[in-house]
């Protein structure tokens, strides 16, 4: 009896070992929400570590976080768009539409890849476009991939994975990062990204008061009247997060961009506060109601006004 406790410390270590050799010490692991429609809390995710860098001419600056870019001109024109996260990465005619959009700034909605691979070749054409890249997941998108993806750019490259940060700080606008499907109702798997109730409540408490105009960056739209009806199929049913709305009206947010649902894909008018975009590359998405929306981009234009869908 008595080696007991000294025999429990010798088996300890090497019980950790064996767990977590069979993944259950990952990121993914410890996040993983189970139940009808499993998921990984990606909003519960640990930020990465604070830095400073400069590209492009401008200076991104992380902490605690929290992202704020310096350098951009006033107003500044943003193009966002949406992968589909299956079939092949951008091609060279899309990159260069893109490219040639005379956007400051990219942001992309989820659909990086369903595969190490497919995830890889996404980002490396990603970091051809001349200014920096965003990107939000979604729910095809796990937190290993895209991690996994960035890590395999040149060091210089200027995709930057804000997933796992609670603001994006551009002047007077703050950007509130979303990934994932609400409840893991469109994950398309166990690994993707998505968010409960629990975890909008602990990022609301985390925010405060809004400095200045705040928008949603996410994959998934908010229900409610804070989106407009860019998530009501045309017979007027909401396709939207419940949560989300709720957290959306509760911190002051002014609209947003989002990837689903595909209702009112490419469809928001010229000055509207939010929109669903398009895919820029991958198979053409179908509307709700059977209509097909083009490849492309949302072109968007964020000032002292805030944030609108331009021409």
């Amino acid at each position: 009896m008595c080696c007991l406790p000294i025999l429990r410390r010798l088996l300890w270590p090497a019980a950790v070992l064996a767990v977590c050799a069979g993944g259950a010490c990952t990121t993914e692991a410890r996040l993983r929400q189970g139940g009808a429609t499993p998921y990984v809390r990606c909003l519960a995710a640990p930020a990465p570590e604070d830095r400073v860098w400069r590209t492009h001419n401008l200076t991104l600056t992380l902490k605690d976080g929290a992202l704020r870019i310096a350098g951009l001109p006033t107003p500044t024109h943003v193009v966002a768009f949406s992968g589909a996260g299956f079939g092949a990465p951008p091609g060279a005619a899309e990159l260069a539409s893109a490219a040639a959009s005379g956007a400051d700034l990219f942001i992309m909605l989820g659909g990086l890849g369903q595969s190490d691979a497919a995830a890889t070749a996404t980002a490396l054409a990603l970091a051809k476009l001349p200014h920096p890249v965003l990107f939000v997941a979604g729910g095809r998108d796990s937190l290993r991939r895209v991690q996994h993806a960035l890590d395999a750019l040149p060091a210089a490259a200027a995709v930057v994975d804000v997933s796992r940060l609670r603001t994006v700080d551009i002047d007077q606008n703050q950007f509130l990062p979303i990934a994932g499907a609400e409840d893991g109702h469109y994950a398309v798997d166990e690994d993707s990204c998505g968010f409960g109730l629990p975890d909008l409540k602990v990022r609301a408490s985390e925010l405060g008061k809004p400095m200045g105009r705040r928008w949603l960056l996410a994959w998934h739209a908010p229900a409610g009247a804070i989106a407009g009806n860019v998530a009501r199929t045309p017979a007027g049913l909401d396709l939207g997060a419940p949560g989300l709305g709720e957290f959306a009206r509760r911190v002051g947010v002014a609209g947003g961009l989002y990837a689903w649902p595909e209702a009112q894909l490419g469809l928001a008018p010229a000055g509207a506060p939010n929109a669903v975009v398009p895919r820029l590359f991958g198979p053409v998405a179908e509307r709700t109601d059977g209509s097909r929306s083009q490849l492309g981009f949302a072109r968007v234009e964020l000032g002292n006004d805030g944030l609108r869908q331009a021409r």
